[in-house]
Order: structure tokens, then sequence, then C-alpha cells
């Protein structure tokens, strides 16, 4: 693992919301495995606790979907895929109970962004948020790792960031796609650490 420093870092918690990780929600109706996303609640809680503690700031991203951001090109992302393989309905709609976060209370020590990509980086003020400060290392953890997890630790490195992806806070419902994202993150974008590295790096200063 690079390392790692209070000092330097910000934690980012990306997409962690009921409709990707309650049974009530989207992905829950539409009968997707949600074990693997439920069961990193607990390191994401843990990474945030210590970050408090530490003084690291602390980011939750959540994706929003609605008319005034959904253009065509958008809309029209899953047209390649069979019709048994597309979302079905909504999901993580402006101001619906699926776009709330997932076990996940903010408060005063965090700053919640919206954004309306995959990417926490697209589109909103990221990283003028963690260039006033004077972060340089993004420590990543939530859903999903293929997609949403992936897109942000990638633009994170484009935009002059060292990402750190904690492979035990990140999480999809298909292991596959979960495990070759974090091989490929790993290869290409940056390191990988487990959530203990982390808190243990943030403690020592």
């Amino acid at each position: 693992m690079a390392q790692t420093t209070a000092s330097s870092s910000a934690l980012v918690v990306v997409d962690y919301q009921n409709d990707f990780c309650h049974p009530d929600g989207a992905f829950g109706r539409a009968g997707h495995d949600l074990s693997a996303v439920q069961a990193v609640a607990e390191p994401i809680r843990q990474l945030r606790q210590e970050a408090h503690r530490c003084g690291v700031p602390v980011i939750l991203v959540r994706v929003e979907h609605s008319d005034w951001t959904d253009d065509q090109a958008w809309i029209r992302r899953f047209e390649g895929l069979p019709d048994e393989a597309r979302p079905k309905g909504a999901v993580a709609t402006k101001g619906s109970w699926g776009a709330d976060f997932y076990e996940l209370d903010a408060d005063d020590r965090d700053l919640v962004l919206v954004k309306h990509r995959y990417s926490a980086f697209a589109y909103t003020p990221l990283e003028l948020v963690l260039r006033a400060r004077c972060v340089t290392q993004v420590v990543i953890c939530g859903v999903q790792t293929d997609v949403c997890v992936l897109g942000t630790a990638r633009d994170a490195l484009q935009a002059g960031f060292q990402p750190v992806v904690v492979s035990d806070a990140v999480a999809t419902g298909d292991q596959s796609a979960h495990q070759a994202a974090l091989d490929g993150i790993r290869v290409r974008v940056g390191p990988l650490a487990a959530a203990n590295e982390v808190i243990e790096a943030w403690s020592d200063g």
C-alpha cells in the first residue's frame, strides 16, 4: 500500500444508497444479490469514524437522477443490453427514499456531494474541495466497484490525486466484475488497501 497519512487524505464514500444496498431498494426489488454490498457497511462505518477522529475530510457522495440532468445519451446507455439485463424502473431519483444514504447519517463533519454520472468528479466541485483542503490522496470506498468506484478512482488519478481503493470496503453484486475491477485498478490506477491498513496509517499520523 502507498503511504497514507491523515494530513494528506480525504475519505470519499461513493453511492452507499438505499436503491443499491437496501432490500427494498431498486436493486433489491430487481432480485440483485445484496450480500456483498451490505457486508461493506461495517468497514465503511469504521473508516468514517476513524477519519472523523483523525481530522480526515469525509465526503459522502450520492447519485441523483432527474429530468434536469438525464440527457438522451445518459438515458440510452443501456440500449446495448438484452431486455432482461436492463434496469427496471427509476433508480436514485432526486428526492426519493432510494437516493438516501444506506446506514449513513451525514453530520456537520461530512460534506454531502451530489453527482449525476458515474464518477464523483464529473460535473461536481470535488476537485475544488480536495485542493482547498490540500488533499493529495483520495481514499475511496462504496459501491459499485466496477462502475462508480472505478470511474471515481480513474478520474482522481487523471486530476492529479493518488487514489487508494479500500478493497474490503467496496462491493458490487457480481463478484467476478468486482474482482476484475480491483485487478484493473491495482495495475493501472492506484494501490489497493484493506480498511484496517488505512485506519492504522491514519492513527500513526
